[in-house]
């Protein structure tokens, strides 16, 4: 028998509306909704829908309430710097490939 290891999970959607979100990311429904309530997902709002890639977002923040035992004020402000982080990570790459000797 083999065995195989997944590194990348690559989704079936490429938008999400925000009650997808909030079960995919493991964040309890009433911290859920103080983050929309704080505008916590407003930044990630395209259109009126969320891209897909922003569960990756909220799933790391999820995890890291868990383990700090964070507030919604803090959670709120640590999405935020996630977000940043990963389109900060984004423009890298794309700098990157259009000259990979930067």
């Amino acid at each position: 028998m083999s065995k195989a290891l997944v590194t990348q999970i690559q989704t079936t959607f490429e938008t999400l509306d925000v009650d997808e979100l909030q079960k995919l990311s493991g964040i309890p429904a009433d911290v859920f909704n103080e983050l929309r309530e704080l505008g916590a997902l407003d930044e990630f709002f395209r259109e009126g829908v969320l891209p897909a890639n922003t569960v990756v977002v909220f799933k790391k923040a999820g995890r890291l309430r868990k383990s700090f035992q964070l507030d919604a004020n803090s959670l709120a402000l640590l999405i935020h710097f996630i977000g940043e982080s990963q389109e900060l990570r984004r423009q890298i790459r794309k700098i990157y490939r259009t000259n990979p000797y930067l």
